[in-house]
């Protein structure tokens, strides 16, 4: 299992549109730090946030699916999240770490700028609400 520590080597990457965007992140830590190898289904990458996040919305379901009521989170899988308001909702993704009894989670956006570890229960105070977690299948 990846650890708080082995996901630092993840944190302060750049975030850039079309090629280090939060999808990107969550692929390159599943297969950096869990083993897992996610392809990306299509050749296109949208520029937009609006636009990365609904292709994530349309494919997330081919990729991971979401955890049953009461199934316990585990390290690695994917959190989506809502962000944003009215209109300008979007969908955004982050990978799940766990350390010593608290969620931490591996995301990036073009507001942060580069790649966070952040608590879980924190994301909220950033406007993201929770969509769900979901398990890679």
């Amino acid at each position: 299992m990846a650890t708080l520590r082995a996901a630092e080597a993840l944190v302060g990457l750049p975030y850039v549109a079309r090629t280090a965007d939060c999808w990107h992140l969550a692929l390159r830590a599943q297969r950096e730090l869990f083993g897992r190898a996610v392809a990306w289904p299509l050749a296109q990458h949208p520029v937009r946030a609006e636009r990365q996040a609904a292709l994530l919305h349309s494919v997330i379901g081919s990729l991971a699916r979401p955890l049953a009521d009461g199934e316990a989170p585990q390290a690695g899988d994917a959190v989506l999240w809502l962000a944003g308001g009215g209109r300008h909702t979007h969908f955004h993704i982050g990978t799940l770490l766990l350390h010593a009894g608290e969620q931490w989670v591996l995301h990036t956006s073009e507001e942060l700028g580069a790649s966070v570890l952040q608590r879980l229960a924190e994301c909220p105070l950033a406007g993201l609400r929770l969509e769900g977690i979901y398990r890679w299948l």
